[in-house]
């Protein structure tokens, strides 16, 4: 029988989450810490993407051509 169970990879999903700066003792991270294990996914299960604004990119723009000089 195949095991469908995987262990969240808190690690690689986190710090890229919306909710990063989240305490972690509410929700929604306290929910995800709580189930360390997902049916056929690596991804904690309030998991969301952080979305990319212009001001980041124009920020992230500006510091690479200033290490460029």
């Amino acid at each position: 029988m195949e095991n469908r169970e995987q262990f969240v990879d808190f690690d690689k999903f986190c710090n890229k989450c919306e909710y990063q700066k989240v305490d972690q003792a509410k929700d929604p991270c306290h929910e995800c810490l709580e189930n360390p294990v997902n049916t056929y996914t690596n991804r904690p299960i309030n998991y969301k993407k952080k979305e990319v604004t212009e001001k980041k990119v124009k920020k992230t723009y500006k510091n690479i051509k200033n290490i460029k000089k």
